[in-house]
């Protein structure tokens, strides 16, 4: 398999951004949403993996109030998205972990995101009620040392 890179999403990506958030999820509702976080977040992350000149997936961090204070500088991870003939191989667990990195970087000290926990628990993701935070039945929150 050839190799990827991760690497922050560029404006001349946004085609290739939506190609791939509509192929990973067999419609464009995500890819949508990244349109309208991208206009409606600041700041923002959104990193693309690229193979061989290709966007082959894709990762978007914004900004989440809360009401407890504690909790003031978090972020939510939505979506997640890689190409489907490349899934399994890697490069959602690399966005993760760049992402992860990013986050922590810009002050971010809590992740939040709704998805399978036994997925995102390797990257150190748990259920928020385990937390005592009342949020969604599925959310998973990950906080920073």
């Amino acid at each position: 398999m050839p190799s990827f890179k991760i690497r922050a999403e560029t404006k001349e990506d946004r085609e290739a951004v939506f190609e791939a958030e509509e192929a990973a999820f067999g419609q464009s509702g995500q890819a949508h949403l990244v349109d309208a976080l991208r206009r409606g977040s600041d700041p923002q992350i959104s990193l693309v993996a690229e193979q061989d000149g290709r966007v082959v997936g894709h990762i978007f961090f914004s900004p989440v109030s809360f009401e407890d204070p504690s909790l003031s500088h978090g972020c939510q991870l939505s979506p997640l998205a890689v190409i489907p003939d490349l899934q399994r191989k890697g490069i959602g667990s690399a966005l993760i972990g760049e992402g992860l990195g990013a986050c922590s970087s810009i002050g971010w000290t809590a992740v939040f995101l709704l998805g399978d926990p036994r997925y995102y628990s390797r990257f150190g993701f748990e259920m928020a009620a385990n937390r005592a935070l009342v949020v969604g039945p599925t959310q998973l929150v990950d906080a920073f040392p």
